[in-house]
């Protein structure tokens, strides 16, 4: 069973390795305590790689451990990572609120034909949703 609720989210991030150097990836899902990408290279459990999610306000860039990589068809990995380090894990969290809120704002224009500028997504998203998702 797993930690910590994985959320879909389909983000640019670039991945810096010492193995592997900078590559751009999209991140496939996001949770408290780590993140999930696709690469095009192996990456080793145990190596320590650095995420950078350049699109936030305040970018994300964070050292991580992958913790597995499997091969998911003759040219891509599945990668997972962890974060030890509380502070990260805080602000994946964060990041981890701004999926919901996008998914929010993406159903909200499919069901009821409204746009939403990511301010208001947030605060109808924090009024409905935050209290029953981020128990402390």
């Amino acid at each position: 069973m797993r930690s910590f609720i994985r959320h879909s989210a389909s983000m640019p991030i670039k991945i810096d390795s010492s193995q592997n150097g900078s590559q751009k990836q999209a991140l496939q899902n996001v949770s408290a305590g780590g993140l999930c990408f696709y690469s095009d290279h192996y990456l080793p459990s145990g190596i320590n790689i650095r995420i950078d999610i350049p699109f936030l306000e305040n970018p994300f860039i964070e050292n991580c451990t992958v913790s597995w990589c499997h091969k998911t068809d003759e040219h891509n990995y599945a990668v997972g990572v962890s974060f030890d380090d509380y502070q990260t894990v805080s602000r994946m969290r964060m990041i981890e609120q701004l999926c919901y809120i996008e998914d929010y704002r993406k159903e909200i224009l499919n069901d009821e034909k409204r746009e939403l500028t990511a301010q208001e997504a947030s605060m109808e998203w924090y009024k409905k949703f935050a209290d029953r998702i981020f128990k402390i």
